[in-house]
């Protein structure tokens, strides 16, 4: 591994580790009514974004973040899960996307190297794949904890593929919102088909 990919590392595993610690609140989705839900959410924006403001030098913000960047737009892609998609389960099926997918693509793919994708030379082929596998197995245990009646390993494969395809592309705007977006379109899609 080269001296910058051990840097990025360094830098990026505290973040990394919240992005997927923070994760476990979506199982708390199916206990709570979609109001608390919504209003702690809301909550964890305001102080992600107070916490941006008065902690800038924080091991969890990147120096080129400015603004509404990944750790306040984490919380707000999970705000706009449980206010527009059937709650809990799609709440629960994005946010597991977002925390175990985006989590495991930047540490594996940090760690590992590889061949990068012909389209973004800055995203690995193998964290991708990391981002697929990961996401795939925190939605099917997140559905299957909150009881789902629908066989959930068909959501969590579509789901984790799109995430990872998502975070892939080169966007212009952050992963977690990207990311956010692609699957709560899918998790509808999905939907309007069964």
């Amino acid at each position: 591994m080269s001296a910058t990919r051990r840097e990025r590392l360094r830098r990026e595993w505290p973040r990394k580790v919240l992005h997927l610690g923070v994760g476990l609140g979506a199982l708390a989705l199916p206990f709570l009514p979609r109001l608390t839900a919504a209003s702690l959410a809301a909550l964890a924006v305001l102080a992600n974004g107070l916490w941006r403001r008065f902690a800038p030098r924080s091991p969890i913000f990147r120096a080129d973040e400015r603004g509404w960047g990944g750790v306040v737009l984490y919380p707000v892609v999970v705000l706009l899960a449980i206010a527009l998609l059937p709650y809990p389960r799609g709440a629960m099926a994005v946010w597991g996307a977002l925390a175990a997918g985006d989590a495991a693509a930047s540490l594996v793919g940090l760690a590992l190297g590889g061949p990068t994708w012909p389209w973004n030379r800055r995203k690995s082929v193998v964290g991708s794949l990391a981002f697929a596998l990961c996401a795939a197995a925190a939605i099917f245990g997140l559905l299957r904890f909150a009881g789902d009646p629908v066989d959930p390993l068909r959501p969590a494969l579509v789901l984790a593929l799109v995430g990872a395809l998502a975070e892939s592309l080169p966007w212009r705007m952050d992963d977690n919102l990207a990311i956010g977006l692609a699957c709560g379109l899918a998790w509808v899609g999905l939907e309007a088909l069964a």
